[in-house]
């Protein structure tokens, strides 16, 4: 194995024939040198090098090659000004991105996405690129606790250029708000009771009632036969309510049919600064996408904080689409399906009926339901105490 300090400042390689290798060695033992061969060759470092052909000239017949190592490189690239100015460059570059933050890794429940938590750091002034001497991680750390909604504890470690942040999910309980004042349950919507719970209060209506928008459910004023005075009303109402959605498709519209994308922007990312390898402008005034693409690098499955940007231009001209009736019957179906969704997230369904008919220029879905649902909201009121 070649020596650290060898391929730090050059050495060379010595062969001699291998009738001559006993020879050589007592040589080197009477003069105090001391080498290792390999079969009949051996390495020596440029001092002891000298030292070497001093003793074996006249005497051993020898090779030696040209100066390896470092050293060597060196010395044979010596008028390339060009290589020499990289290996300055590259090690500036070196020096002053070993003061940056490379990547960010977050160690979360699933529950947290590991996006949502760069964001927020990014926020709070820690990102790829930042500097590690100067971050204040008690800080951000902190600043995190007091900004987000969905942690309860951080900690920031730093492996070499990496990050490493730890994070627990903030458990989040619905805590029982003290309710202060007075106030009635009222109908937020047109309905049949089907249940009600009093917790607090006096119940206006009855299992069957049919109500309306804004009646009476719960009352918050205690009758004098119950020992009067005035509440704030708690309970759930549920009713049975009637419902639809309608949907409509248009059977004509415009799409965009794209052409062949241009790559229009050319970019090098070196942590965050950005490196302009070519940019052209816009060569026609037709109505055009864009197209931007970010591509890291990674070696060995770890990430650099290299990154190659490109930017596409995709033209595109515009053509007029004609849907068949089982194109519009499919994408209404879709859009109901999001609409009654978002309707009935919170309800029972109890039963639904769908109907659609066919027009000149679209078509109308309508969906007819019943569902069970809670149905009362507060209205506080005041008491005039004059």
């Amino acid at each position: 194995m070649i020596r650290i300090d060898y391929l730090l400042f050059g050495y060379k390689i010595f062969t001699v024939k291998k009738e001559e290798v006993v020879r050589c060695a007592e040589l080197f033992l009477k003069n105090n040198l001391s080498v290792s061969f390999h079969k009949n060759s051996f390495y020596a470092g440029v001092k002891k090098s000298k030292s070497i052909e001093n003793l074996l000239n006249g005497k051993i017949e020898y090779t030696k090659s040209e100066l390896y190592g470092l050293g060597g490189f060196i010395y044979r690239n010596r008028k390339r000004y060009g290589v020499f100015a990289a290996i300055i460059i590259c090690a500036v570059i070196l020096l002053l991105s070993s003061d940056r933050v490379w990547d960010i890794r977050v160690e979360c429940e699933d529950e947290i996405l590991a996006s949502e938590i760069e964001n927020e750091l990014s926020i709070c002034g820690f990102r790829v690129g930042s500097s590690w001497s100067r971050s204040d991680f008690s800080h951000i750390e902190n600043e995190m606790l007091l900004k987000s909604e969905n942690v309860s504890w951080m900690n920031i470690n730093r492996r070499g250029t990496v990050a490493y942040v730890s994070v627990i999910k903030k458990e989040l309980h619905d805590e029982p708000q003290k309710k202060e004042g007075y106030s009635n349950i009222v109908a937020t919507c047109d309905a049949v009771i089907e249940d009600i719970t009093v917790l607090r209060g006096v119940a206006a209506v009855k299992v069957g009632d049919v109500v309306k928008k804004g009646d009476l459910l719960i009352s918050g004023v205690i009758s004098s036969e119950l020992g009067g005075g005035f509440c704030y009303a708690e309970g759930i109402v549920t009713g049975r309510v009637s419902g639809s959605v309608e949907v409509t498709v248009s059977n004509f519209r415009e799409v965009k049919e794209p052409k062949k994308a241009r790559l229009s922007e050319y970019k090098i990312r070196i942590l965050n600064f950005y490196i302009n390898i070519f940019k052209t402008g816009r060569k026609t005034r037709e109505e055009c996408d864009i197209i931007e693409k970010e591509d890291g690098i990674s070696i060995l499955e770890k990430k650099l904080p290299i990154a190659v940007y490109r930017k596409y231009d995709l033209p595109y001209q515009k053509a007029s689409v004609y849907l068949s009736k089982d194109e519009m019957v499919l994408e209404a179906s879709e859009k109901m399906a999001d609409e009654l969704n978002k309707r009935l997230s919170k309800s029972t369904l109890i039963r639904i009926n769908t109907m659609g008919d066919f027009s000149d220029s679209d078509y109308r879905m309508v969906s007819e339901f019943v569902c069970l649902e809670k149905i009362g909201a507060d209205m506080p009121f005041e008491v005039n105490s004059e």
